[in-house]
């Protein structure tokens, strides 16, 4: 049996394509979805992951993927997480995971971000298709190395 899953839950995401493995489990209460978790083995995936966003092209996924709400921010993680998009970048697996908890009070907002293998340079390849601010995408590209051909430059570090 096909489950569409946007006719189920709007996740803000678009699927456009793909074959494969998909399990999920959402925890919720009063009837909104506090976080998820994704399990996936897929081909063929093409997805618009926001409102004026490319879509990301994949021949492969898999991995878990996972997010909930926290109550003055957001946690997001992967683990395992590996692709191939239609374009031939390649991300090869690890984990990651981001807390981000807005400001209260005396307290300014945070963030701690953790990842066991991180390829800048595929990140900023797929960057203007993922849901980021301008900003985290300039820091990315910042940080990418350089490509053939074209200079290096290397930002200063605080």
């Amino acid at each position: 049996a096909r489950l569409r899953l946007a006719q189920q839950v709007d996740l803000g995401i678009q699927a456009r394509a793909g074959e494969g493995a998909l399990r999920v489990w959402a925890d919720a209460a009063r009837g909104e979805c506090l976080g998820a978790v994704a399990d996936l083995q897929m081909q063929g995936v093409e997805a618009v992951l926001g409102r004026q966003l490319q879509p990301l092209a994949m021949e492969t996924v898999s991995g878990r993927l996972g997010g909930r709400r926290l109550a003055n921010g957001f946690e997001v993680r992967t683990e395992e997480l590996q692709f191939r998009t239609r374009e031939g970048q390649v991300w090869p697996g690890g984990n990651a995971s981001l807390v981000w908890t807005g400001a209260e009070g005396k307290v300014l907002e945070q963030g701690e971000f953790r990842a066991d293998r991180l390829d800048l340079g595929a990140l900023a390849q797929i960057a203007t298709r993922l849901p980021l601010d301008e900003a985290a995408r300039a820091r990315i590209a910042d940080f990418a190395p350089a490509l053939p051909g074209v200079p290096a430059w290397r930002p200063a570090i605080p």
